[in-house]
């Protein structure tokens, strides 16, 4: 189970109406520029995990998390990082560029 599970609860089982479904949510809910942006041609705007859950509601959150059959807070981070990269793997950190 995974992010799509967790998307087609949107839509009772049809997860590109989930996703669609989504979007217009997100962008009637103060991220029409990010939904824009993943939806057109241009670049990716990145959305955090709060904006999400401000955008979704908690209660919607929690739906999809469970229908995805993860915590919540995982499911927001997959969610993010899927919408914000064009659904790419978030690149992984250079160990190199952390400091240590």
């Amino acid at each position: 189970m995974g992010l799509l599970d967790g998307l087609s609860s949107l839509a009772g089982g049809d997860s590109a109406g989930g996703m669609s479904g989504m979007l217009e949510h997100l962008a009637a809910n103060g991220l029409a520029d990010h939904v824009a942006s993943w939806t057109g041609d241009g670049q990716n705007l990145p959305v955090s995990s709060d904006q999400l859950r401000a955008a979704l509601g908690s209660q919607q959150v929690q739906q999809m998390a469970a229908a995805a059959g993860q915590p919540a807070e995982d499911f927001l981070q997959q969610l993010s990082d899927h919408l914000s990269n064009n659904g790419a793997a978030a690149p992984a950190a250079d160990p190199s560029e952390s400091g240590s």
